[in-house]
């Protein structure tokens, strides 16, 4: 999975804001409340839903938003040999879900609804949400951790988890090299 953008409209603290990702690894600098944790919530929350939220879902948006303002998040990312762009949103005061996913540029979205995009999201990966925030981002204090240990209890965290294989280190994941070039550089 290589994430190429983000849209944030009234998530959280973030009114309006594009980001774009460049090759390689991303790190995310800033003061404390700055909204680094944010971001990589609306990763997730884009990804998967509420279940991915730290929250209930009527904290998602923006404080000082209207009413009638939706909370959206817009994701494009490259898995595989695809272009994929998710779109999830809440709106009106009842914070009505709605999300879609369409692939290679097509207008037309080949997924639709809440509960069917993170189905596929989560088929394609073969990951939840859970899976994903502990194998694709690594907090300061897990890296530190993780750097502490001796390489043969490393290796057993990277074991393969219910059949699948090792993980990837962040790296490959973010720059696009098969599995044979991470392997070699392991």
């Amino acid at each position: 999975m290589i994430l190429k953008t983000l849209e944030l409209h009234n998530y959280r603290c973030y009114k309006d804001s594009i980001i774009e990702f460049p090759t390689g690894i991303v790190g995310i600098v800033g003061k404390n409340g700055a909204g680094k944790s944010t971001l990589i919530e609306s990763i997730g929350w884009c990804l998967y839903g509420n279940s991915a939220s730290r929250t209930d879902k009527k904290e998602i948006r923006r404080s000082n938003s209207r009413p009638e303002e939706s909370c959206k998040v817009i994701l494009e990312l490259i898995l595989g040999d695809d272009s994929i762009r998710i779109e999830r949103e809440l709106k009106g005061r009842n914070f009505q879900d709605y999300a879609k996913l369409s692939i290679n540029g097509d207008s037309e979205p080949i997924v639709t609804g809440t509960t069917e995009v993170t189905n596929y999201v989560i088929q394609r990966t073969g990951m939840d949400h859970t899976a994903f925030f502990t194998s694709i981002f690594a907090r300061q204090k897990e890296l530190n951790a993780l750097s502490d240990l001796q390489p043969a209890k490393r290796r057993k965290i990277d074991s393969p988890p219910l059949g699948r294989e090792p993980l990837l280190p962040k790296a490959c994941l973010r720059s696009g090299e098969t599995r044979a070039g991470c392997d070699r550089a392991r």
